[in-house]
């Protein structure tokens, strides 16, 4: 019997992001099959398989798997009106109890508690790029040099933070 009940918000929840996810892997995915490694694969003899599941449709995740964590955590907060108005207990539905009778603990907390799933979704997000793309595995990382101009700026022995750079005295004419 719950079951029944899920299918309605599912669906008024889903609609919506299910379009965007599908146009934006669509989009995607013909960019991936128009470059020029999916070209050399064909000429390999791979099969269209093979191209598409191997080649194409990891590099065309990228853009998908950012659009599926914002709308994870969009979904999230679209609860509210769904919940209210389906009548379904959740999150929802209380914050909007605690808003409808300005329970400010309440809605302070259901902030906080949102914010912490976006902040955490998006980490997700972006930790999956590496196990994704092996441009983003193989990349500098921040915490080994977190400045490397400045680094380098150092190791020269340049002047970093005010002052001149002391020229070098002009050279004196022979007098032979």
């Amino acid at each position: 019997d719950a079951l029944g009940h899920l299918v309605l918000p599912s669906i008024v929840l889903a609609a919506g992001t299910m379009g965007l996810i599908t146009r934006t892997t669509r989009a995607a995915m013909l960019e991936a099959l128009s470059q020029d490694y999916v070209r050399v694969a064909r000429a390999k003899g791979l099969t269209r398989r093979a191209i598409t599941m191997g080649h194409a449709l990891p590099n065309a995740l990228l853009p998908v798997v950012t659009l599926g964590g914002l709308a994870y955590a969009q979904l999230l907060t679209g609860t509210v009106l769904t919940e209210t108005i389906v009548s379904w207990p959740g999150l929802g539905r209380y914050t909007c109890g605690s808003a409808v009778t300005l329970d400010f603990p309440a809605i302070m907390g259901i902030t906080t508690v949102v914010s912490a799933i976006y902040v955490v979704i998006n980490l997700l997000v972006d930790l999956s790029y590496a196990a994704l793309d092996p441009r983003v595995r193989h990349t500098h990382l921040w915490w080994t040099d977190p400045l490397p101009g400045v680094a380098a700026a150092v190791r020269s022995g340049a002047r970093l933070f005010g002052g001149r750079e002391k020229s070098p005295p002009p050279a004196r004419p022979d007098s032979a």
